[in-house]
């Protein structure tokens, strides 16, 4: 895996590049304007249609179990039903705004490609730590798959060991209720290697779509610290060539360059208000998926026997990696702008003429409002993150009474 992430070295300064890589393996990646090839197709479908049918047969699993009164193995047989919902909804609706979604990739590109050091030094910044981000969720998804196709091969070993004599034992990957028989060689075999095949995708929808979101939302926060070392370059600058009153050539050289850095501002909340259009669904169901399923793994975690409870701790892991995730990209994107309204504050508008000082006032008005990826009920930040946690924590303490 480690390998997989880190194939280029200098692709973690550059932007999007692990999140291209994890949705060109389901088939196709947002970005892009057309498939690679019409193979992948085939693909992208198998990979979709495959997450459907195992959620089916978690669901009826479940079902079967809660109808027999067996709390516990329903709740370890439906906990990777969400992740796996939560999956093909969020690549979906970044499939069906592609071309939208295009545009602002395409923007963010530009922005990056600038051969000015100042900025390369700040969107490197921001590419390196969405590159991080996503490179840790999908380490913590990827280890909880581990855990899931390795366990019942070393538990299986582990009775053939002990108990030669005894009935071979049969035990999958996930908890399924399949329409036919497997408990024979060698469609167990078969279904297994299937099973544990089946099991990635959804690692590649989840990092992939959510490494998309900070990876934009780093990349806009880069924008705004841009805006603000403009702004403080060019009020040092006046400091050390200021020598009396300004004159009017003075004052209009200032007024150009600051016309520069508000257009840019502005440029930079508009493409924030995009993306939070773009991605309004995602938060949304990242957060209202993200509450339910760890609540699910707590539980879990507390009520399974032996090594299973490995599955569920890194299952948890991730699951708290990918709410801290879209968490701390809204928080990046308010913390940014609004201070942005304390730099313009601190240039030197006193000493110029009355178009300089309205050019100041308008961009600390604009960033008295900081910019959010606002969604029904909730914003992304820190404060809903911590929400988020306190409220699974209390349901999971409710829940343990009835249990």
């Amino acid at each position: 895996m480690s390998r997989f992430a880190f194939a280029e070295g200098p692709a973690q300064y550059r932007p999007f590049q692990l999140q291209k890589r994890l949705f060109r393996v389901l088939g196709y990646y947002p970005g892009d304007e057309r498939l690679v090839h019409w193979g992948m197709l085939l693909v992208l479908f198998f990979h979709y249609w495959s997450q459907v049918m195992l959620i089916y047969w978690e669901g009826k699993h479940a079902w079967i179990k809660i109808g027999e009164g067996d709390l516990q193995p329903a709740l370890e047989g439906i906990c990777p039903t969400p992740s796996r919902f939560g999956g093909i909804l969020k690549c979906c609706i970044l499939i069906w705004k592609r071309k939208q979604l295009k545009q602002l990739l395409d923007t963010l590109k530009g922005w990056f490609d600038r051969e000015e050091p100042r900025e390369k030094k700040i969107n490197q910044w921001a590419t390196y730590w969405g590159y991080q981000f996503t490179y840790w969720e999908l380490m913590f998804t990827h280890l909880t798959c581990v855990f899931y196709c390795l366990l019942p091969v070393a538990a299986m070993l582990f009775h053939f060991v002990k108990q030669p004599d005894e009935p071979r034992i049969y035990i999958l990957p996930f908890k399924l209720a399949l329409p036919f028989d497997y408990c024979k060689s060698p469609v167990f075999e078969i279904t297994y290697i299937i099973m544990c095949y089946i099991a990635y995708p959804p690692i590649f929808m989840m990092a992939g779509g959510d490494g998309l979101f900070i990876g934009v939302c780093l990349l806009i926060s880069s924008q705004y610290r841009i805006v603000q070392r403009e702004l403080e370059a060019l009020g040092q600058s006046t400091d050390i060539d200021y020598h009396g009153e300004v004159t009017a050539e003075e004052n209009d050289h200032i007024f150009e360059q600051l016309k520069l850095i508000a257009q840019r501002h502005n440029r930079t909340i508009d493409t924030t208000e995009e993306m939070s259009r773009l991605f309004l669904q995602n938060v949304f169901a990242s957060f209202t998926i993200a509450a339910i399923k760890i609540g699910i793994a707590c539980i879990t975690v507390m009520k399974a026997e032996g090594l299973n409870k490995l599955i569920f701790v890194w299952y948890s892991l991730g699951i708290l990696t990918e709410i801290y995730l879209y968490s701390y990209g809204g928080t990046q994107l308010m913390e940014e702008s609004e201070k942005l309204s304390r730099t313009a504050y601190d240039f030197p508008w006193y000493r110029y003429r009355k178009n300089v000082r309205q050019i100041i006032q308008m961009m600390m008005l604009r960033a008295q409002k900081p910019s959010r990826v606002d969604v029904p009920f909730f914003e992304a930040s820190v404060v809903t993150f911590s929400t988020i946690l306190r409220t699974a924590g209390s349901y999971v303490a409710l829940m343990q009474t009835f249990l």
